[in-house]
């Protein structure tokens, strides 16, 4: 698959192609990119994958991915009433450019592995708060959203402070 976040990137150029993409309301669909990035002339074409056999291997690759994130746990606890967790997280061995998980039922209770996982979920959820303060602040609700990124960040804190001591 092709790594566009470590890619040199002409985004002015690639936002203006979608730009020309939206429709006249904003809205834009990846089916229009997708389109729009067979034409040899768009700055959007090089970012596909246009030989058949390594596009097939990239779409079986995500599909395999979202296979493995179905699979869940139902959990019942009196604490937490009835929680649906995954079966499979990803791999605290596995460095950050390798694809990679791990059962949970193999993940020692409390030990450092375990506190690496929750780190990484916190980090994941992180950046999805990131994602939502930058839209809240374009919006005008980035106060609203402030509070919650702080309590997110208390709570990493603490669960970071646990995994070093465990792991001491």
């Amino acid at each position: 698959m092709i790594d566009l976040d470590n890619m040199k990137l002409n985004k002015p150029e690639i936002a203006a192609a979608l730009r020309a993409i939206e429709s006249a309301e904003g809205k834009i669909t990846p089916r229009a990119v997708y389109e729009a990035g067979k034409s040899t002339d768009s700055p959007l074409h090089d970012l596909f994958i246009w030989d058949p056999a390594k596009a097939v291997d990239t779409v079986n690759l995500a599909i395999a991915r979202q296979i493995i994130a179905t699979v869940k746990y139902k959990i019942v606890t009196v604490s937490h009433g009835t929680v649906r967790a995954p079966v499979y997280v990803r791999d605290p061995d596995a460095t950050q450019r390798e694809q990679g998980y791990v059962a949970l039922r193999t993940v020692v209770q409390k030990g450092p592995d375990a506190f690496e996982i929750v780190a990484r979920e916190i980090e994941t959820a992180q950046s999805h708060i990131a994602r939502a303060l930058a839209v809240g602040i374009a919006l005008g609700l980035g106060d609203e959203l402030n509070r919650l990124i702080d309590t997110i960040n208390a709570v990493k804190q603490i669960v970071t402070e646990a995994a070093e001591k465990r792991a001491a």
